[in-house]
């Protein structure tokens, strides 16, 4: 499959050959500023700009080398299309939070992908998110926690939650891998590759 083949059959509810990966691709899917520019010199590669695409919220446009090099599937569809600021315009899915008792009013609405998938917060379980709306919607994000996992100093706890959260949300296609929400300034650039690399070795085994 290639990227679109795999994202579409995700979201169709149909088992893709990978689960589909994201970083950046929405305005809460994406990385800040300060963690790529980490990121980018932890690669080695100090010739690449950090371009800041959020001014907001500080999140970068990850270069096209960085998002080969993680196997990303998504990519925004402004850096895609859009030449012009006029060209711009949000398109929003639904919003984080604790949005559980509001989701089956959400999905009867047409409400199909659910970004950002905050599983901290109340009655966000992935078990119980899966479980009870699985069958009705994509869940694109959920994949680790930022705040305690993400920037935490146990690569070994990263590449669990990952496996963990892959297991569960993937079963039966329905996911889209990212984080919980925007990757923080404090996420060392390791725990990325550790996150990256965990996908990639789920994907795989």
């Amino acid at each position: 499959m290639n990227s679109r083949e795999r994202v579409l059959a995700a979201i169709s509810h149909l088992q893709p050959d990978r689960v589909p990966a994201d970083m950046g691709a929405t305005p809460s899917s994406g990385i800040s500023a300060i963690a790529y520019s980490n990121l980018i010199s932890h690669l080695g590669r100090t010739d690449l700009p950090v371009w800041i695409y959020d001014v907001v919220q500080q999140l970068a446009q990850p270069d096209m080398s960085v998002i080969n090099k993680f196997g990303i599937d998504v990519l925004d569809i402004g850096r895609t299309f859009n030449e012009s600021a006029d060209d711009w315009y949000q398109i929003k899915l639904a919003n984080g939070g604790s949005i559980s008792l509001l989701m089956p009013d959400l999905i009867d609405a047409g409400i199909e992908i659910f970004n950002p998938v905050q599983t901290n917060a109340f009655g966000m379980e992935p078990e119980f998110l899966k479980r009870e709306f699985g069958k009705d919607c994509t869940f694109w994000g959920g994949g680790v926690e930022t705040v305690g996992t993400l920037n935490g100093n146990d690569q070994s706890k990263i590449r669990d939650q990952v496996f963990e959260r892959m297991e569960i949300f993937s079963e039966g296609g329905g996911f889209i891998f990212n984080t919980v929400h925007n990757i923080l300034p404090d996420v060392p650039p390791q725990n990325i590759i550790t996150m990256f690399n965990a996908v990639t070795e789920f994907n795989n085994h």
